[in-house]
């Protein structure tokens, strides 16, 4: 009796499935997680393609594109830039209301009556393409300083406060009060710092999650490098301290943000942060230690003033094309704007990638971005956005179950029973170590696949067969498997295999002399003695061949055993 340990139980209730081994293989069309417990984060600038004016019922626009490319790539959280401005998508004017953008985010998730197109019905989205796929948690920035897009956080995993302060979801940091050492004032920039607290199933993972999001200021002026590095460095400062304590144990410990109301706790050692977004600047080409680094490092690479909670340097992506190894995010060139980091010393990397679809050679697409744009799916991405989204799988650290049992071994029926009562078989085994409960399973056939006893859940090392489930003069063969939490174990001699009496062999050696599972003269003997003296054994017959209740011996009976015994052979099979 196969059975799911309890991981992947709950994987299949929270809806994330239980994915095949290496499920991300782009070289061969496979561009899921490796392992279901796994966390997928992405990280998009979609350039306007979501905002409420938008068409959402065209397979040629970046509206369906974007659809198309979350249903095939399912990130477990997406943290997108560039939402909102319907004036930058030229289908309309103006930014998006929270609440207009948390419609807009559920159209593009389940479809619908667009409510913003009167007369429109969606048909581009997420759930068109996977039914399985859903978003229940949105969280929009609802304050956006440029004055005409929203930051978004969509998740899988609920939002819930782990830090103590009843807060799950923040707009912003709280503003840095003064100067902190290498630290200046200010906040997270423009756009803010939006981040939310996500609590992962608690029977999967040790720990929970914060997520970041944050689009630094464009361009290249002197005035918006600063910009950013000011941006950069606060946000750093707010992940280091606020979360991890700075190494004290304490939220904010200099204190300097006075969060109202205030943190409790620090995030525990198994909870990890990860954060992004459009950094708006390349770190391999922008001549300077510039936001990545201060955002991974703190004021100085290694040492122990990173921003990691075991004050190491926190790591970033380096996410790449899988096809051509380019690591550019934005545009046609070479240029990486787009970055995911995170405490090394929790979470580790399995995959990370940069989709582009313009680089997948023809037939390894996911088959969610087929027939877009009339069949041209090397098109989906650039049509999307002038942004490619980088995407992680994080292993993530997960609660520990034990081993499965130990080795033990089935001891009745003996291998290669013979002459086995059919109606009084009981099997038996050793019990073994960390086992939770065993199933036992009788089958015709030594692959087990034959059954006629399964049977689960037993807590004790012994069952025994109903009378009347099992034929005379046949072969079974029986298995034991020991269960719990981390897995099972079989019975190390299985299949065991015994061989049941004919009816009409009564008597063994002690009796006739006779080896069991052989008839002779004295069961026949045996018999009439039970006969004669009507003991209810004698009794092989019911109503439906001699018309007399169950229990009450008679002639029937004598006939019917005499026939049996003429006709047995002289050992079963």
């Amino acid at each position: 009796m196969m059975r799911m340990n309890r991981v992947q139980a709950v994987l299949l209730a929270i809806g994330l499935g239980v994915a095949p081994a290496a499920a991300f293989d782009p070289a061969n069309g496979q561009w899921g997680k490796t392992e279901p417990t796994d966390v997928r984060v992405m990280t998009w600038n979609v350039a306007d393609g979501i905002c409420s004016s938008n068409f959402k019922n065209s397979n040629f626009n970046n509206w369906g594109a974007i659809v198309r490319t979350i249903a095939a790539i399912k990130p477990d959280v997406i943290i997108f830039q560039e939402t909102a401005d319907n004036s930058g998508n030229g289908t309309g004017s103006g930014m998006d209301s929270v609440a207009v953008l948390t419609t807009t985010f559920e159209l593009l998730i389940g479809g619908g009556p667009d409510p913003f197109r009167p007369g429109d019905t969606v048909s581009q989205y997420i759930q068109a393409y996977d039914p399985d796929l859903d978003y229940p948690y949105i969280f929009i920035g609802g304050s956006a300083g440029d004055g005409f897009n929203r930051n978004a956080i969509l998740s899988r995993f609920p939002f819930a406060d782990i830090n103590g302060d009843g807060k799950s979801t923040y707009i912003t940091m709280p503003t840095i009060r003064f100067q902190d050492g290498p630290y200046p004032a200010g906040d997270g920039g423009i756009r803010g710092f939006v981040h939310a607290e996500i609590d992962l199933p608690d029977d999967v993972y040790a720990g929970d999650m914060v997520i970041g999001n944050s689009h630094l200021k464009c361009c290249g002026s002197q005035s918006d490098r600063n910009q950013r590095l000011v941006a950069a460095q606060n946000i750093a400062y707010y992940i280091y301290y606020m979360y991890a304590g700075a190494g004290t144990g304490t939220p904010d410990p200099t204190p300097t943000m006075f969060p109202n109301p205030p943190v409790t706790n620090i995030l525990d050692e198994n909870t990890v942060v990860i954060w992004g977004g459009d950094i708006n600047e390349d770190e391999l080409t922008n001549g300077r230690r510039g936001p990545v680094a201060w955002m991974t490092e703190g004021p100085s690479a290694g040492g122990n003033n990173g921003t990691d909670r075991d004050n190491s340097d926190s790591a970033h992506d380096d996410a790449r094309c899988p096809f051509t190894n380019n690591r550019a995010t934005f545009g046609s060139g070479s240029t990486k704007l787009d970055y995911l980091m995170w405490w090394d010393s929790v979470a580790d990397v399995r995959n990370q990638f940069i989709f582009r679809s313009d680089t997948i050679p023809s037939g390894l697409y996911p088959p969610e971005i087929l027939g877009f744009l009339s069949n041209r799916p090397e098109l989906l991405t650039g049509i999307a956005s002038d942004h490619r989204p980088v995407v992680v799988d994080y292993i993530l650290p997960l609660v520990s179950i034990g081993e499965p049992p130990a080795v033990f071994d089935i001891t009745a029926p003996a291998p290669g029973a013979q002459a086995a009562d059919p109606a009084s078989v009981a099997v038996t085994w050793t019990a073994a170590d960390d086992a939770e409960t065993y199933d036992v399973v009788i089958a015709t056939d030594a692959d087990l696949l034959d059954t006629v006893v399964t049977v689960g859940e037993l807590a004790g090392t012994s069952y025994d067969v109903p009378a009347g489930t099992l034929a005379f003069c046949t072969t079974y063969y029986v298995g034991v498997t020991a269960v719990n939490d981390a897995g099972e174990t079989m019975a190390a001699n299985q299949p065991v295999a015994f061989t049941t009496r004919a009816l009409a062999d009564l008597t063994g050696p002690a009796l006739d002399g006779v080896p069991d599972g052989v008839v002779s003269v004295a069961d026949l003997n045996f018999y009439l003695g039970l006969w004669l003296d009507t003991d209810p054994a004698a009794d092989l017959t019911g109503p439906a061949l001699d018309g007399i209740p169950d229990g009450v011996v008679s002639v029937v009976d004598l006939n019917f055993f005499i026939a049996e015994w003429l006709s047995s052979p002289s050992t079963c099979p």
